[in-house]
């Protein structure tokens, strides 16, 4: 991803693909994220979800991509379109141009949803920890009560700054055990 930015390739497409890593959001989730959806405390507010409406932590790294985008642009889109006024749509195409070039087969946007939630189960994060991360229903009527928490943050902001780091070329003992 380091070179695709210097060989020219699609930033908004780069965003949303480090953007997904770093989130664990669902693609379409990711594409539609609207400004107005932000939350000062680290999260977004989601109307509507695959799961129904609900609040979805954020870490650092993650934020960093937005507040990036957002300084380039007051678009409705976090992830405005090159042209006209919808979202970006070319996610698939930059992905599949990205793996050619590292010689990776059979990576989709899911598979960089399942890295975050792989990497957070190897940071040793319990299930519930990360169905909350990741927006997935719980089945629990507990789960309704729910909201973004400072501890939830933290997991995401945890689980974040690792892949932040392996995406920078960073060595992983730069980043601090829980």
């Amino acid at each position: 991803m380091r070179e695709a930015v210097t060989d020219g390739e699609n930033p908004t497409g780069l965003a949303v693909i480090r953007f997904i890593i770093l989130s664990g959001f669902r693609r379409n989730e990711a594409l539609g994220l609207e400004r107005k959806w932000l939350l000062d405390a680290g999260g977004v507010d989601f109307p509507d979800t695959k799961t129904g409406a609900q609040m979805r932590p954020l870490g650092g790294a993650a934020i960093d991509v937005l507040r990036a985008l957002c300084e380039r642009s007051d678009d409705k889109w976090v992830f405005a379109a090159d042209r006209g006024d919808s979202h970006f749509i070319g996610v698939p195409k930059v992905l599949a141009r990205i793996c050619n070039r590292a010689a990776l087969q059979d990576v989709t946007p899911h598979i960089l949803r399942h890295t975050f939630a792989s990497t957070a189960g190897d940071l040793g994060y319990s299930e519930l920890t990360i169905v909350g991360l990741l927006g997935h229903s719980s089945g629990s009527v507990t789960a309704g009560y729910v909201h973004l928490d400072a501890a939830l943050v933290s997991v995401a902001d945890r689980v974040s700054a690792v892949l932040a780091a392996a995406l920078d070329g960073k060595p992983a003992t730069l980043i601090l055990p829980h």
